[in-house]
């Protein structure tokens, strides 16, 4: 009984009644990447447009991008946007990144001397050639003999003729002494005084490593710094970030006192993110899913920079949000974001323009959100985001302001579901894009009840997918020890041990809602929220 009592002074904590506002004003917008989604073809830094392009029909890039992530360890194709050295040149937060499967470019606004820039590789190149993967080779070979390499070739151009060309080794396994062998991994000066004037210039890759469809090493590298002789050093430092959809695979974000729960996904046919995802995009005029993160209402609520945007896929798990503790929620700001807004005003490929072509059909979007707790409904409250159900036409209406949903009959809640209806469906299911945009939530009161903290640490553990229906995948930096999973009551759901960095846990038999997972691991006590469906 005394070892009882004392787990629950250590796990638990009695909290009273306290209110919280979630703006998403602090939220970071720069820790991820630009990779062209919205199809501008190219971004622009001092006289140079670095070139790009996006194909809407596969989620994927080519030419160049530019990003701040710096994962040196995470090997594939799903860490493509991090550099090797682990920051920009000079330890800057930003640089530039070319995916260069065929020559990609650069346009000078004016003609200029280009004294040169700075080049590394790669994350997802410098791993694969160092190690090799299921596509490309390892470099030198299993003897460290092989000759490899992997080549730069950079082109001057003026008027449409070549002015001169430079080479530049990323990788070069081609020494007598294999000690000099090496994979690039810091940044590294390329001279490009040899070219002269010039208004262009072109980047292609090459390798000792092909096979039947080309070149088998990972077709990435990373510039930085460019100089010139006329012009300010080019650094990528003020290029912005327009929004956050979950490409780091944290599995959601915490705001204040709540977490937004994000699925990102990553297949053969492209990327494609649901759930939460947090956006400063303010293009009220672009139609179609090209530019899914943009509110109608041209900005947050208020004013504000920032904002949340839900997709609500039936592809995915369900669309939550979850308070910190047990609490009323008093209720969030909504609007349509631009893709469903003029969607649905003016009707596309896939959807119906509401009211038809009379303006007499009774159409109609719909937002559901639902309080849970302990796995059970608390209420549900109704908020249409459209509506031309009136008699009088001139009362329909397709919502562009932010405008207020009280959700205080839920009453007391551990979580928050939101599901999208329309009149608009077919075969597949609904027509409407499933997206809204949400601002300033505001939590109201705690219920006085004992939930178990997260701890700090200083071990970075991650548990995917989550929310799940059957189990989750707990990776930990350090090895785990124990793992258990308790609910908000303190109950003991599941127990196991493990020795390893990585576990899968059974959760199958666990009843939907709430729960707490507690690993020891190293010395150290984490615990995280999971949500079982």
């Amino acid at each position: 009984m005394k070892k009882t009592m004392l787990f629950v002074q250590l796990m638990w904590l009695t909290v009273f009644g306290a209110f919280a506002q979630i703006t998403f004003e602090t939220l970071p917008m720069d820790t991820a990447y630009w990779n062209g989604s919205e199809q501008s073809g190219f971004f622009r830094d001092g006289n140079y447009r670095l070139m790009n392009s996006y194909d809407d029909s596969w989620g994927v890039w080519s030419g160049f991008a530019y990003s701040k992530m710096t994962d040196t360890v995470t090997t594939g194709w799903i860490n493509q946007y991090s550099v090797m050295a682990g920051a920009g040149a000079d330890g800057s937060e930003k640089f530039a990144l070319a995916y260069a499967y065929s020559p990609v470019g650069i346009k000078l606004e004016e003609a200029d001397t280009v004294d040169g820039f700075y080049v590394t590789n790669s994350t997802y190149a410098y791993l694969s050639m160092r190690d090799g993967d299921a596509y490309a080779k390892k470099f030198g070979g299993d003897s460290g003999d092989d000759a490899d390499w992997f080549k730069l070739t950079v082109k001057g151009w003026n008027g449409g003729t070549q002015t001169n060309s430079v080479d530049f080794y990323l990788a070069d396994y081609r020494f007598s002494d294999n000690t000099q062998d090496y994979i690039l991994k810091d940044w590294k000066f390329v001279d490009l005084s040899s070219l002269g004037l010039i208004d262009s210039l072109s980047f292609e890759l090459s390798s000792s490593d092909t096979g039947a469809y080309g070149m088998n090493t990972p077709s990435y590298f990373c510039m930085d710094n460019i100089i010139s002789e006329n012009h300010d050093k080019v650094t990528f430092e003020d290029l912005p970030f327009k929004y956050w959809n979950g490409r780091n695979l944290t599995g959601g974000f915490s705001m204040d006192s709540a977490y937004f729960v994000n699925y990102y996904t990553i297949s053969d046919y492209g990327e494609f993110a649901s759930g939460w995802i947090f956006s400063m995009m303010t293009d009220t005029v672009t139609a179609g899913y090209t530019n899914p993160y943009s509110a109608m209402a041209g900005k947050g609520y208020d004013g504000s920079l920032k904002y949340a945007v839900a997709n609500v896929s039936s592809y995915s798990g369900a669309t939550y949000i979850i308070p910190d503790t047990v609490r009323k929620i008093n209720g969030f700001y909504v609007t349509n974001n631009s893709y469903a807004y003029l969607s649905m005003r003016d009707g596309d490929t896939f959807a119906k323009k509401f009211g038809g072509d009379s303006g007499d059909d009774a159409d109609w979007f719909k937002l559901t959100v639902k309080g849970w707790n302990g796995g059970t409904q608390t209420n549900s409250v109704d908020f249409y985001l459209a509506d031309y159900r009136f008699s009088d036409n001139t009362q329909d209406y397709i919502l562009k302001d932010w405008k207020f949903v009280d959700l205080s009959s839920l009453g007391f809640v551990d979580s928050l579901t939101f599901e999208l209806s329309s009149s608009d469906t077919g075969a597949y299911g609904m027509n409407t894009p499933s997206y809204f945009c949400l601002d300033n939530l505001s939590l109201g009161e705690k219920q006085n009840t004992k939930v178990i903290t997260e701890q700090p640490t200083q071990n970075i553990l991650s548990v995917y997918p989550n929310p799940t229906s059957d189990y989750v995948v707990v990776r930990s930096e350090s090895p785990m020890t124990q793992i258990k999973v308790f609910d908000i009551s303190g109950k003991l759901y599941v127990s196991d041990k493990s020795s390893a960095g990585m576990f899968r846990l059974n959760l199958s038999n666990v009843p939907a809602g709430v729960y707490f997972l507690q690993v020891k691991t190293n010395g150290q006590v984490i615990t995280k929220r999971i949500v079982k469906k």
